[in-house]
């Protein structure tokens, strides 16, 4: 089991030779649908709670940061990232308390949190934008972007072209027309406000205060808009997030800011700000064209479509680095590929028009009731992988699964397993909830071995949508002997500490507000020096 030294709570407490602003360079993301990831309470809904419980296991994988997707209040027509309130945990996942529970156990084993932070719009469920649409001459009624018709910045572009007819949307309330760059339920605030800057910087603060190291920026490029423009990578944006990165590095150094801008990386880059400086806007920034060339390099096998984009790709500052993935959240976007490339794309993962979604991709595996189709393509990264052969997915793509608000029988987690050792087979059961003790290195495996620690030779079943199908008993699903070396995991090196200067003192002023739901004993924990500190539990909390 990998193991990671205990993050420190403030940037004193690290020796200098410790202390590595530049953690994230080297640092593995896992993103964490807390939704979909693990229910602690039985509501069929993941939970703070449960992803806390699960640390354990995270840490198992080596992870060594979080990244969490919105999970504030939010009426949830878009996955979160409609807020309703900056500074509130949405009632189902959790509250504070249940947050601050689960950073502090983050950090006691080594793995960093950072946190999705909405900056371009908010819901209009939130309380500015119903203060704003009410009275135009109150203190809220220029927070959002306003017009008496929707002629306004005719040359910016429509994002979400298969829903959206128009940037601008009638409010029947005001009597005027607001203007969104993404959904109509989703108003653009007005960043030349004044006291929107400060109502965001205050909200940044409120959460750096409460523990995390950083956040993921979301839709940076079209803070600002301005006529004649097609209000994407404006001057005005980058100034604003020079705003937040001075605040970030005298406040709260070791803290990062890393940038969501689905751009070509030539206009990218410039979020990573000036060049001389090592850097003075966000530290890492999402390199999207790369993504959708590694499933494309996949289906070719060929290293080209990944070689010719990186080569492609302008050098960047010292201090910064491009954050690199897989896949996320959203569709496998097919923004920044050429036309040719999307049609191949989807002639070779989305056939069938269900799968795809705006200019992307929504699944990559078969739909569900449908026999597999004999090309497995999208199946080789997840059936050959010897570390995760507990996480093989059957029934569908976890992170292109559309979790929806309201609907019923959620399930917390769709790829629990069922183990087999009689039958050194793992089957997957999509509509199982997880089962206690699942994760982690004390999963039993044949011969009751413990995962990580001997050598183990497993069969997985090929992917298949069918449920509890038996693949000896199926000519379409193929069983696959994955053989699993010893895992040697020598320990890691101490992580460098976060920085909140003034976190203690702000924390304890919000401690005692925070709803207090079972009783627990204090924690104690020591230096690298060996002192003992005491860390008082919240109030009723452990």
């Amino acid at each position: 089991m990998t193991v990671n030294e205990p993050v420190p709570d403030t940037f004193e407490d690290t020796p200098a030779r410790d202390r590595d602003p530049e953690w994230f360079k080297r640092a593995v993301f896992y993103e964490v649908l807390v939704r979909s990831f693990q229910d602690s309470d039985g509501d069929g809904i993941g939970d703070l709670k449960g992803l806390t419980a699960k640390l354990d296991y995270l840490q198992w994988l080596g992870v060594d940061c979080l990244w969490l997707p919105p999970f504030f209040k939010s009426p949830l027509r878009d996955g979160g990232y409609d807020v309703a309130d900056y500074t509130a945990v949405l009632p189902e996942f959790g509250d504070l308390a249940d947050f601050v529970e689960f950073a502090d156990a983050a950090h006691q084993r080594g793995m960093r949190v950072i946190i999705d932070f909405v900056m371009n719009h908010t819901s209009d469920e939130h309380a500015w934008f119903q203060e704003s649409r009410k009275d135009p001459a109150g203190p809220y009624g220029d927070f959002y972007v306003w017009a008496d018709d929707d002629q306004g910045y005719p040359d910016a572009r429509i994002i979400f072209v298969d829903t959206e007819a128009s940037n601008w949307t009638y409010d029947p309330v005001r009597g005027q027309y607001y203007f969104h760059r993404f959904f109509s339920h989703q108003p653009d605030l007005n960043y030349e406000n004044p006291r929107v800057q400060e109502e965001i910087l205050a909200a940044l603060r409120f959460w750096l205060d409460l523990g995390i190291d950083g956040f993921r920026l979301d839709a940076v490029p079209y803070l600002y808009a301005q006529e004649g423009t097609n209000c994407e990578n404006l001057p005005a944006s980058h100034a604003f997030l020079k705003r937040v990165r001075k605040e970030i590095d005298t406040q709260y150094p070791d803290t990062v800011l890393l940038a969501e801008a689905n751009q070509w990386p030539e206009d990218v880059v410039d979020y990573f700000g000036d060049y001389a400086a090592g850097g003075d806007e966000c530290h890492m920034a999402f390199h999207f064209p790369v993504m959708p060339r590694i499933f494309m390099a996949v289906r070719r096998e060929s290293r080209y479509p990944v070689s010719e984009i990186l080569a492609k790709t302008p050098a960047i500052p010292s201090g910064c680095q491009w954050g690199i993935f897989l896949r996320n959240h959203d569709e496998l976007t097919l923004e920044m590929v050429t036309d040719e490339e999307r049609d191949y794309m989807w002639a070779e993962y989305a056939k069938d028009p269900r799968m795809r979604a705006n200019i992307g991709i929504r699944r990559r595996l078969a739909p569900p009731g449908q026999r597999p189709q004999p090309d497995r393509t999208l199946q080789r990264p997840a059936a050959l992988a010897p570390r995760f052969t507990d996480h093989l997915l059957r029934r569908r793509d976890r992170h292109g699964r559309q979790h929806l608000a309201r609907r019923p029988r959620r399930r917390p987690h769709a790829d629990a397993v069922d183990p087999r050792p009689q039958r050194r087979l793992l089957v997957l059961r999509p509509r199982t909830a997880l089962p206690a003790g699942h994760h982690g290195p004390g999963l039993r495996l044949p011969g009751h071995q413990r995962r990580g620690v001997h050598d183990v030779t497993l069969v997985a079943a090929a992917l298949d949508p069918a449920d509890d199908r038996d693949p000896q008993a199926e000519p379409g699903v193929r069983p696959r002997l994955l053989h699993r070396a010893p895992l040697v995991q020598p320990r890691r090196p101490r992580l460098p500490a976060r920085v909140r200067r003034r976190s203690g003192a702000l924390r304890q002023q919000l401690l005692p507000l925070l709803p207090a739901h079972r009783a627990g004993p204090e924690r104690v924990r020591r230096t690298p020096s060996g002192r003992a500190v005491r860390r008082g539990a919240l109030p009723g909390h452990r």
